[in-house]
């Protein structure tokens, strides 16, 4: 429902019927009356006619700026965030390659394993050692060779 809203601007009235909110023409009919003010400041020969022409086109002059510049803010946040697409794709390809790379040269991790301790040997065994000859000769058989705590030989 279009509110009917009574205004005066340059000394003249106003009858205005907008969908927008009260509140907010009211507020924009104070900034045109604010700067067709400072229009007829600055040039007090000026008609109030005039003047709103005047208010006008510095208006739109404003509004075609700031739009110029919206465009070329939008245009760059076009641009970083194809810049950051690259970028994150550039980061996944990177990790497959590593990935890759790691699979193929480096050794499988290693797990934890309970660790080997050599147990004595409980037969009887023979130590043999070659003579200049070319014979063998055997020693003594020895048994249960004694290890450290550690499972080590003790020499």
């Amino acid at each position: 429902m279009a509110n009917n809203i009574r205004l005066k601007i340059g000394g003249i009235e106003y009858s205005i019927s907008s969908e927008d909110d009260e509140a907010y023409i009211r507020r924009i009919a104070g900034e045109l009356e604010r700067r067709m003010n400072a229009v007829q400041t600055r040039s007090p020969f000026l008609s109030t006619t005039m003047a709103a022409v005047m208010t006008a086109m510095e208006t739109l002059d404003e509004a075609k700026k700031a739009e110029a510049e919206s465009e070329k803010l939008r245009l760059e946040i076009k641009r970083l965030l194809e810049e950051t697409a690259c970028a994150k794709m550039d980061a996944e390809v990177s990790r497959r390659m590593l990935k890759q790379y790691t699979e193929a040269n480096c050794p499988a991790p290693v797990t934890e394993a309970a660790p080997v301790v050599p147990q004595p040997a409980d037969d009887i065994f023979a130590v043999a050692e070659t003579q200049d000859d070319g014979e063998e000769e055997y020693f003594e058989e020895q048994e249960n060779i004694p290890f450290d705590e550690n499972g080590d030989l003790p020499f």
